[in-house]
């Protein structure tokens, strides 16, 4: 940390500290090594032991660095749009691009405030060990022993930032696109306009950048013309300011009158009209608002920090009514529109023909386009525009970018739909690679063209088991998806099937979104309807139990005992600890989960979002143990990896080293037993279109958030035709004995086993359509009796133990329809009916897949 002239550099300094300085592994003193897993855990306040030292020494400097002769402001910044930019994705490499391009920008405006402020200064997202952040910290210190040290540590307390090949967590898009930060109040506009526009700059520049890559001879004034039209309001920055008073100087931690008078003013801009319940009438300001003595000890004196959740509240209804005005600037466009998108014309060329329609002999007259068809990431018969045309080369812009850290070009090879839906069949024939397959794949192989010889990309797990096989074995079988492709190409089609066939599976994958669940509640520390108090604890309840005691034995007045009942308010230090948890969650445990327990691919994980996309064998592990991971504890009904372990609001993995010994990583704070989280996932051919999937895809999040939050469903696309969505909680409210994500792998798992027949589902979906109405009691009954009839009747070559499953199973299920069906509809033998039919169509889909599954655990280190 010292400078060339051998004076201390406090810049590098404060950021060493604040990067480095909760990593014990990296601790010379011998007592931090013996506190372990617990020194980034120690509390700032062991009587309210709930935030940590280093999120409260965050705090600490972020508010001494806005009060340097200034006061503290809250800034909430958000960009847009972002679901449509999303949705118009259509490959999994556009899909990843559009997310990874939203966490790049958004970092390019979290970077002003870093450079002038310090990292500390962010309150959400927290930055610790975001990959962006790390490559940006790397290149601040200059070339020399010092930038090398730092790079030595990075790699020892996160090595998965320096692999050369997209498994580098610099490719996963792990920042949100809204930040919230503590700033000095004269500098906050000034600091947010710098930061809007450096992130539209930076989309301008990487959209020319990519025009630039993929048209390698000077493209002309129009296009230029083109792109800066197209990217001139990309992407939309909306944000707010929001003062925090505090007192003057010299005046204690009272603030005056006219201070009070304006944080009311503020407010009841946003209260309904003649309502009068605002933050002065709760009875925590009540109560704070004067000293408490008890037994000649003075208790508490409230100062400015208990203004924070009102601040706060202004800030957040100020950015939401600010989201609200869309300023609209029209864009003028003469061309035809982009193949991708469709919103905007395609980019040409200061000589293309733009009056000639597609077909209409444009073509012959040739376009700088014409010559990249099917090359250059471009397929045959693409146009696109300016921001579709970043979305397609930002693989190729990104890895230009981060190659000085990684010391080459990675390559970004995006996991396709085809080879996610083959992956389980190509893992499979890694652990039994038999040489009627080789000798088929070999010949196929063969018949290749020399260009078309390439190893497509395969989820991380699938190319583990691959590194066991010779070099050979494992090209043929990286091949796979390239060979299916071609077959089908040269009209094959046939060949392609067998080919699938010889795998063990059928071309489906799963798209998998994640949300957790009122997500505003846990940050404003309100109650957002009626029944949502759980959010809440008392501030008795968040105080050590040691200081509980002493306080109700020393100090058992009224005014203390009505002091501790009331609900904790939102505090800096509550929404530092969110913000943390929610960075453990999305930098190290989704990713864990999708890519290291499962054979997915993770696309994005922001804080409470993830988006993934998993082999179907995959999908109700993956629902289960995220679902797990993000509270930190044990969920009924779902098995974590042995290596997995979670409880206590904790999350922490176990190492294999190569000298076999065993090492726990890093604990790691989650959410807590009172958060919860929706799921939508959706199990489509890979040749239904993507837009199409996405659109569904949010469609079962919403179902599921619809069903009471806390739940999950799956939607079903055949190709064949056809589409079922089971939705359920992940916990019954009114039989807390009912986890139907449980029953669900369950009977699964029954319908795969040796000896039983799938036609069992076929069977009572086609009396189940037909049973007449009758009262729910009747139903059950009914039900129950003629199901377990018709599984005992096709399961009568199965094993004994699989035999005597039959009647509990069939009681279960038909249960488990019965309180997965909303209560409004219970009473009705047709949606009761509707519920199970949905959960038999679905267990019978998933079953077709894992019949040929290997569910094994992965060798080595996983974490």
């Amino acid at each position: 940390v010292y400078s060339r002239d051998g004076s201390i550099d406090y810049r590098l300094m404060h950021l060493a500290f604040w990067r480095f300085g909760a990593e014990e592994s990296l601790a010379d003193n011998q007592a931090v090594r013996n506190l372990g897993a617990l020194w980034n855990l120690l509390p700032a306040d062991t009587r309210i032991p709930d935030g940590s030292i280093w999120e409260h020494l965050n705090l600490v400097s972020a508010l001494a660095g806005a009060l340097y002769d200034d006061t503290p402001a809250l800034l909430t910044v958000s960009i847009g749009p972002v679901q449509t930019f999303l949705a118009q994705a259509r490959s999994t490499s556009d899909l990843w691009a559009g997310s990874h391009i939203l966490s790049s920008i958004v970092w390019e405006g979290l970077r002003i405030f870093c450079e002038d402020l310090g990292p500390d200064s962010i309150l959400f997202p927290n930055l610790l060990g975001i990959s962006l952040v790390d490559d940006w910290l790397l290149h601040e210190l200059p070339e020399g022993e010092r930038r090398k040290r730092w790079r030595d540590w990075l790699k020892a307390v996160q090595p998965d930032l320096f692999r050369e090949t997209d498994e580098s967590s610099l490719f996963v898009a792990a920042l949100p696109n809204k930040f919230v930060a503590i700033v000095p109040r004269r500098q906050a506009e000034g600091l947010v306009r710098k930061a809007a526009d450096k992130m539209q700059k930076a989309a301008s520049d990487w959209a020319a950048q990519a025009a630039e890559a993929l048209f390698p001879v000077p493209f002309g004034s129009a296009m230029r013309a083109q792109i800066d039209q197209q990217i001139a309001d990309f992407p939309e920055v909306h944000w707010s300011i929001s003062p925090w008073p505090v007192p003057a100087r010299g005046k204690g931690n009272r603030l005056n009158e006219e201070q009070i008078k304006s944080l009311r003013k503020a407010e009841a801009t946003f209260l309904p009209n003649g309502s009068r319940r605002g933050f002065f009438s709760e009875d925590i300001w009540a109560i704070r608002d004067d000293i408490i003595e008890a037994s000649g000890v003075q208790w508490h004196q409230p100062g400015p920090g208990s203004l924070y959740p009102l601040v706060y509240r202004i800030a957040d209804k100020t950015h939401a009514a600010a989201k609200q005005l869309r300023p609209f600037c029209q864009l003028p466009q003469a061309g035809y529109r982009c193949t991708s998108c469709g919103e905007r014309e395609w980019l040409r060329g200061d000589n293309d023909p733009v009056d000639l329609p597609p077909g209409g002999g444009r073509e012959n007259h040739g376009t700088v386009w014409s010559e990249f068809d099917g090359r250059g990431g471009v397929k045959d018969g693409e146009r696109l525009c300016a921001l579709c045309t970043m979305k397609r080369i930002w693989p190729r812009i990104f890895s230009k970018r981060v190659s000085p850290l990684l010391n080459s070009e990675p390559s970004r090879y995006v996991v396709s739909t085809y080879a996610m839906s083959l992956a389980t069949g190509i893992d499979n024939a890694a652990r039994n690679f038999d040489s009627g397959l080789r000798q088929q794949l070999s010949g196929y192989r063969k018949s290749l063209p020399p260009e078309e010889r390439y190893a497509a990309a395969l989820p991380r797990r699938v190319v583990a088991s691959l590194r066991t096989l010779p070099e050979e074995d494992r090209n043929l079988l990286r091949s796979v998806p390239t060979i299916l492709d071609w077959l089908k190409d040269e009209n094959q089609a046939e060949k392609a099937e067998q080919l699938i066939a010889s795998l063990g599976g059928e071309a489906y994958y799963a798209l998998l979104l994640m949300d957790g669940d009122r997500a505003g509640a846990w940050l404003t520390g309100q109650s957002p309807a009626p029944g949502e108090s759980e959010l809440r604890l008392s501030l008795k309840d968040v105080l050590h139990p040691a200081i509980r005691t002493g306080v109700t034995q020393y100090a058992p007045g009224k005014e203390v005992k009505d002091y501790l009942d009331l609900y904790r308010p939102t505090s800096p230090s509550r929404h530092a600890a969110i913000s943390s948890a929610l960075n453990h969650f999305a930098t190290t445990v989704a990713r864990n989960v999708i890519e290291m327990s499962c054979r997915g691919r993770l696309i994005y994980a922001g804080g409470d979002d993830v988006l993934a996309m998993l082999p179907v064998e995959d999908l109700l592990d993956a629902i289960g143990r995220l679902r797990s991971s993000y509270s930190g504890e044990e969920v009924a009904g779902v098995t974590m990896p042995a290596d997995i372990h979670v409880g206590g609001g904790f999350w922490q993995a176990r190492r294999n080293g190569q000298d076999k010994r065993i090492s726990r990583g890093p604990l790691l704070r989650m959410m807590g037993n009172k958060a919860t989280a929706s799921f939508g996932a959706v199990i489509a051919h890979h040749q239904t279109p993507l837009a199409l999937v996405l659109r569904t895809l949010h469609k079962a999040e919403q179902e599921a958030k619809l069903h009471g939050r806390n739940a999950f469903a799956i939607h079903t696309m055949k190709r064949s035709g056809g589409e079922t969505t089971f939705v359920a909680s992940f916990k019954s409210s009114a039989n807390p004995e009912i986890y139907p994500l449980a029953v669900l792998s369950q009977f699964r798992q029954w319908l795969g086993s040796e000896g039983v027949s799938r036609r069992a589902v076929y069977h009572s979906l086609r009396w189940l359509r037909e049973l007449p109405a009758t009262d729910a009691a009747h139903w059950r009954k009914i039900v129950a009796t003629n199901l377990a009839a018709q599984l005992r009747r096709q399961c009568s070559a199965a094993s004994p133990s699989t035999f005597d499953k039959v009647t509990p199973i069939a009681c279960t299920l038909v249960d488990t329809a019965f309180y997965s069906t909303p209560e409004d509809s219970r009473e009705s033998a047709e949606s009761l009916s509707k519920t199970l039919q949905s959960m038999l169509i679905t267990a019978e889909f998933l079953a077709r897949e894992t019949r040929q599954a290997v569910h094994a655990e992965p060798e080595g280190d996983r974490a």
